[in-house]
């Protein structure tokens, strides 16, 4: 079998067909389940089927030199029926065990500047995982290293259950001169190889998820939450489906990122409401990853509107509680935009010399933080 090098690991070339194959048997013998162990290069994007259970057992799965596309995808993903109610795909886990890792490889260039442009594909298309419409998720006890873009990124989908996953972004740089370093700061954000490298974005029609149990550096956000009207939520949107990012619980993140921990975030008329953030830690004193701070552990709104045509108001945006945050972070705690109706934070903390909050909320008085 021909194999690839890559971080002093042989991968078998093939590794599309092979797991391919392992989910056709595990449909085929109604098992609806399939184990994948060994080190692969995956060529192209795999389909996980309704009703079924993948199981990364101690492999290390990583996209081919050259290759752009997702690794994981649910079975109507991209297709006319998956932006119906009709495809909506159900009840897919991905469970790892034994150290599994998924990986993006080698960087293959395309970014947000570039994304469409010049015969590239979509940003998108640099996902690791990517689901639409799907009711019903697991992915749990696995690693994703080397993302690319956004490590997964979900649109559309419901009952979610996302936790104890591991991230390690890329933390490459080059100077002005060429030269290659390591480690991202607020300083070099234009040095950096990889930009906008997140962890586990939730976007718009998702609702009742609970995200736990994160860890790790990711290159921007670790957890986004970000209700918008864009272009790739156009895409993939289900008219009959409700379009509120809506009933989330995010607790245990514990990252070293260079945006923020966690990211919430609704604009030009969509909304997002009844989320819970609890527990989130910047580590960036603990892992490697980022040179000196990240800009803030939790972000809430935006004081820029490019991400929609205004800043939610009224209603669009209620029902958000955020406590127990601990942060060495420029700002434990960034709030922009107009203020949540029935906004709750409690038990911010600021130590190490960082900020407590950058409060732009005009008519807002911030009392529930300390430094330490």
């Amino acid at each position: 079998m021909k194999t690839v090098e890559k971080y002093g690991v042989l991968f078998s070339v093939g590794g599309t067909a092979h797991i391919r194959a392992l989910i056709e048997e595990g449909v085929n013998n109604g098992s609806r389940t399939a184990t994948v162990t060994g080190a692969w290069d995956i060529e192209s994007h795999i389909r996980i089927p309704s009703d079924f259970t993948l199981i990364l057992d101690g492999c290390y799965l990583k996209m081919a030199d050259g290759t752009f596309d997702n690794m994981f995808v649910n079975e109507h993903h991209g297709t006319e029926l998956g932006n119906t109610v009709a495809g909506t795909d159900r009840n897919i886990r991905i469970l790892g065990k034994n150290g599994a890792i998924i990986d993006g490889g080698t960087y293959n260039g395309l970014s947000e500047q570039n994304s469409r442009k010049d015969g590239m594909p979509p940003i998108y298309m640099n996902n690791l995982i990517f689901f639409t419409n799907v009711d019903g998720i697991e992915m749990a006890d696995f690693a994703l290293h080397n993302f690319r873009w956004w490590a997964v990124n979900f649109i559309y989908c419901a009952n979610g259950y996302i936790h104890d996953i591991t991230l390690k972004g890329d933390d490459t740089c080059f100077d002005k001169d060429g030269n290659e370093y390591h480690g991202l700061s607020l300083e070099n954000y234009f040095d950096m190889r990889i930009r906008q490298a997140d962890g586990i974005d939730l976007r718009k029609g998702c609702h009742h998820f609970l995200i736990e149990n994160i860890y790790g550096f990711t290159g921007d956000d670790t957890v986004a939450l970000t209700c918008l009207p864009g272009r790739m939520e156009k895409e993939f949107g289900v008219e009959a489906l409700p379009e509120d990012l809506s009933h989330v619980m995010v607790r245990h993140v514990h990252s070293a990122s260079l945006d923020a921990g966690v990211r919430i975030l609704c604009q030009g008329g969509t909304t997002l409401h009844d989320v819970i953030v609890d527990d989130v830690a910047d580590i960036s004193d603990k892992i490697p990853g980022i040179l000196g701070r990240a800009l803030q552990t939790v972000r809430i709104g935006d004081s820029d509107k490019m991400y929609g045509s205004r800043h939610s108001e009224g209603r669009e945006v209620y029902n958000v509680t955020v406590k127990n945050i601990r942060s060495r972070a420029k700002y434990a705690l960034y709030i922009a935009g107009n203020p949540i109706e029935n906004f709750v934070c409690e038990n911010v903390v600021a130590f190490d010399g960082g900020e407590i909050v950058d409060n732009r909320w005009e008519g807002y008085e911030f009392t529930a933080g300390r430094k330490e």
